[in-house]
């Protein structure tokens, strides 16, 4: 038996709840599964509509801050597995990633808190993929999308990582470990040059257009 189902079986005999004692017997993070149907929808309906976002987290009497509060300074490494693991729901390592918790820790979790601090970091990563958009984004040239650019997305942030290492794989873990502001003001500024090339190619052709 893992230790998240023994946990689990012996939540499971402990306590019962409804709708009207959710508040006052608050679930751990490992009773949400075992919830009845109701309360589930009940609790679920707190947790998208009302909870306050909240970076500090709550073991009991104890207070757990995160790791970094910053996610700039935090490894590029970090950021693209705490990416992941929010895109596919995978919360236990998200706490693991943004607190440093063990999964005992996780599954004991008061869950009203655990979810007001899980908004709280996707608060953070939308307002980091928010700058990047307005800072990293464009749309490719028709000359970009008949040369088949658009066929890169399907390797993410591999893109990127191979561009900062100059095509060289050995270089890779190095720059994982960057913090990721170092990371992001280096793809800035490329993006920034890209576009000042492409300005220029583009003057320059319209000239020698003029001149003909």
């Amino acid at each position: 038996m893992s230790l998240y189902q023994g946990i689990l079986k012996k939540l499971q005999r402990k306590r019962v709840f409804t709708v009207d004692t959710v508040f006052t017997h608050i679930p751990k993070m490992g009773e949400y599964a075992l919830l009845p149907q109701d309360v589930k929808t009940f609790v679920d309906s707190i947790i998208s509509t009302g909870l306050k976002s909240n970076p500090e987290l709550r073991r009991g009497r104890k207070k757990i801050l995160p790791l970094q509060q910053d996610f700039w300074q935090v490894s590029y490494e970090t950021v693209v597995l705490l990416r992941e693991a929010v895109q596919e729901m995978q919360l236990e390592e998200v706490f693991q990633l943004v607190y440093g918790i063990s999964e005992k820790e996780f599954l004991k979790l008061e869950l009203f808190n655990a979810f007001a601090c899980y908004q709280w970091i996707t608060d953070q990563l939308v307002e980091m993929a928010t700058i990047e958009q307005n800072c990293l984004g464009g749309e490719p040239t028709l000359d970009e999308k008949n040369a088949g650019v658009e066929e890169l997305g399907q390797f993410g942030y591999a893109n990127n990582l191979d561009t900062l290492a100059g095509g060289d794989i050995l270089k890779y873990d190095a720059i994982l470990l960057k913090p990721y502001a170092i990371v992001f003001r280096k793809l800035y500024m490329e993006k920034v040059k890209q576009d000042i090339h492409k300005k220029y190619l583009d003057y320059v052709s319209r000239k020698a257009k003029r001149n003909s």
